[in-house]
């Protein structure tokens, strides 16, 4: 596969304001933290109160199909990815969480496997600086240089269907586990209750 920088297919990345979090009750907004994308999964309820009455503009707006990027962490977090599945419509990037804007068709599945695989993680720790070991930087400068093996789009379509294959069998399986612990609960629940 072609070994490409990432300025060849990323356009831009976007990112929102290091904003002070408001009350709770404040703002129909809120703003994500970095621990939203910490696990490579996204977590929209990582977040906090926007100001109250702050109105954003569009661009710092989180949209399902983003991928997300953590350009700022301990040395082994920083660069974290994670896919937008859905979203509210009403969570805010913050300063040190960007998103992907590519300048040409790629698929997020393979681009998020890409960034979360061992060794890119590592050269992205390489990457990353700065004088305390709880908080790394990664600058866009330093990001756009990297170099990594880009598959063919057709390759990357046939992963990402095989990717959203495993998922739905992960999540089947999650719901089934999750239903027989249920079940298994009530069943404990009513041994003892008849023992009572």
């Amino acid at each position: 596969w072609p070994v490409r920088k990432v300025s060849d297919f990323v356009a831009r990345f976007e990112g929102g304001k290091n904003i002070q979090a408001g009350s709770a009750n404040g703002s129909r907004y809120r703003i994500l933290k970095v621990s939203a994308v910490t696990s490579g999964v996204y977590r929209e309820s990582e977040s906090k109160p926007s100001p109250d009455d702050y109105s954003p503009p569009t661009s710092h707006i989180v949209r399902a199909g983003d991928m997300l990027f953590s350009r700022a962490n301990t040395e082994k977090l920083v660069g974290a990815t994670a896919i937008v599945e859905s979203t509210d419509g009403q969570t805010l990037l913050p300063d040190k969480l960007w998103r992907f804007v590519w300048n040409e068709p790629l698929e997020s599945a393979y681009m998020h496997a890409l960034f979360q695989s061992a060794h890119v993680r590592r050269e992205l720790g390489k990457l990353s600086s700065g004088t305390s070991a709880s908080m790394r930087n990664i600058a866009q400068a330093k990001l756009y240089g990297l170099s990594l093996p880009i598959a063919p789009h057709a390759i990357q379509k046939e992963f990402t269907e095989r990717w959203a294959m495993l998922a739905s069998i992960r999540s089947q399986q999650t719901a089934a586990t999750a239903k027989a612990q249920a079940a298994f609960d009530a069943q404990l629940a009513k041994c003892f209750d008849q023992g009572a």
